[in-house]
């Protein structure tokens, strides 16, 4: 599974301000323009962010001990 999107970390004085769903769409729209399919990620605590953006939960696995979420989201 690839490409991943991993890393995106919005300080939290500018969460909530669309910051995040603008790094996230223009990852998103670069990946399609480059023709990538599909994108994955993994995350726990920002899930519902990543499904408010239309990501899909693939799997539910533990990672050090912490549950984690694999993600995915069609492009094309």
């Amino acid at each position: 599974m690839t490409p991943w999107l991993a890393g995106l970390v919005v300080e939290e004085t500018y969460r909530g301000g669309g910051v995040g769903t603008a790094l996230v769409r223009t990852v998103e729209a670069h990946a399609a323009s480059a023709g990538i399919g599909t994108l994955y990620l993994y995350t726990w605590q920002a899930r519902g962010f990543y499904e408010a953006l239309g990501w899909s939960a693939v799997e539910t696995f533990e990672q050090v001990g912490a549950p984690t979420l694999l993600m995915s989201k069609s492009l094309l």
